[in-house]
Formats: C-alpha cells, sequence, structure tokens
C-alpha cells in the first residue's frame, strides 16, 4: 500500500514563505486598483455635481448658487438638493458630495467636494462677488475640486503643502494616488498633481478667475 510522504517542518515552512511574499507582491496592486476605484467613483461624483451647477446657472442668469446670502446660512450645495442633486443623509445634501476618499459628511454645511469660491461666492469679502459662469475660460477654469477637511469652498490660499499633501489622510486636498480631483467648467475632470496645483496659487490665474 502507497503511504503518502509527509511534508517535513522545513518544507512546510518554505511554502509559508512562498505565500508571504506573494501576498506581498499582490497587496500593493489589490490597494493600488482600490484606490483607482475610489478616484472615478470620486470624479464621476464632480461630474454629476457640475452638470447640476451649469443647470442651475441655466436657470439662473449664468450665476452658479450662493454660497450665502443675507440672512440665509445655506450653502452652495443644499441649493442644488433635491430639485438638481438626489438628497443624502442629511438635509440639503447628497450622496454625491461624498468622496470615497473622504472622512464622512456628518452636518449638512459639509461637502467632501469643495467649489471654486469665486463661482458661488462669498458675501464676507467685495472683491469674491458671484461671477457669471459664460465669461469663464472653462477648459482652464476650476469648477471642483477634492475638499480640505469637507470645506465646501476651495480658494487660492488653500493651494499650498500645508493642506494639498501634508496632514491626516481624511485632510488633504490630494486624496486620490497623490493627485487631487479636479473638474473644469468645460466639463473635464481629472486628477492633478500637487506641483500642478503649487502653481495656481494666486488669484490672477485662469484656474481661479471666472473673468479671464
Amino acid at each position: 500500500m502507497f503511504i503518502p510522504k509527509k511534508f517535513t517542518l522545513f518544507e512546510l515552512l518554505v511554502v509559508i514563505a512562498i505565500i508571504g511574499i506573494l501576498c506581498s507582491l499582490l497587496f500593493p496592486s489589490l490597494s493600488k486598483v482600490r484606490d483607482k476605484t475610489k478616484q472615478a467613483v470620486c470624479l464621476s461624483n464632480q461630474r454629476q455635481i457640475g452638470i447640476a451647477i451649469i443647470s442651475y446657472a441655466d436657470e439662473n442668469g449664468a450665476y452658479g448658487p450662493l454660497h450665502k446670502d443675507t440672512g440665509n446660512n445655506q450653502r452652495w450645495h443644499n441649493r442644488l438638493t433635491p430639485g438638481y442633486l438626489p438628497s443624502g443623509p442629511y438635509s440639503g445634501t447628497s450622496d454625491v458630495q461624498q468622496c470615497p476618499s473622504a472622512f464622512d459628511i456628518s452636518v449638512s454645511w459639509e461637502s467632501a467636494i469643495a467649489i471654486n469660491i469665486k463661482l458661488c461666492g462669498d458675501p464676507n469679502s467685495e472683491f469674491l462677488t458671484p461671477v457669471p459662469i459664460i465669461t469663464a475660460t472653462p477648459e482652464e477654469t476650476m469648477m471642483l475640486i477634492d475638499s480640505y477637511k469637507n470645506w465646501p469652498r476651495s480658494r487660492s490660499g488653500y493651494m499650498d503643502p500645508d493642506k494639498v499633501v501634508i496632514g491626516a489622510a481624511d485632510e488633504i486636498i490630494a486624496k486620490h494616488l497623490k493627485k487631487a480631483n479636479v473638474s473644469f467648467l468645460d466639463g473635464s475632470a481629472k486628477g492633478k498633481s500637487p506641483a500642478y496645483l503649487y502653481q495656481r496659487n494666486q488669484w490672477s490665474h485662469t484656474f481661479w478667475d471666472l473673468q479671464k
């Protein structure tokens, strides 16, 4: 009768070591695939929000949604639900405002995707009054970007290392494979490197200025 040969302890250790090596090679690839999937979801969300903003502007004299106005504490993204975007877990929010690589939205004024502050305006800054979208250079002017700490608006001062790449993973702007998702007024959306953002940290750049 044939008796199968038993594995020695050495042979078992070799097999375990080989499996460990294969896993160490596989896990980074799986992690990268997972991160790319999150990036794709975020870009899709930005495109949906962008369509909602353009639709809103078409019905409001070419102006995007105001961030606030006198006597009203609504943020820009609150104005898009439920008329232009599906409602989310909090009143005035939408599920598409949640980036899968950001920390969860916990209150209605938060958004994991931020708008160009010049598009929605700032009632506390006279030079940041809303500008009609039709005056912009669409392919160069940012509409939406990954948010810093779930702030719903983004401005030029945010494009520095302390906010783009330094800090906790749930705070940085470059959330996707060390890139930030950016969508433009022409409808395009893509991941942009920190170096790209650092070069656009001035209000005068077309990245921000809807009047150029």
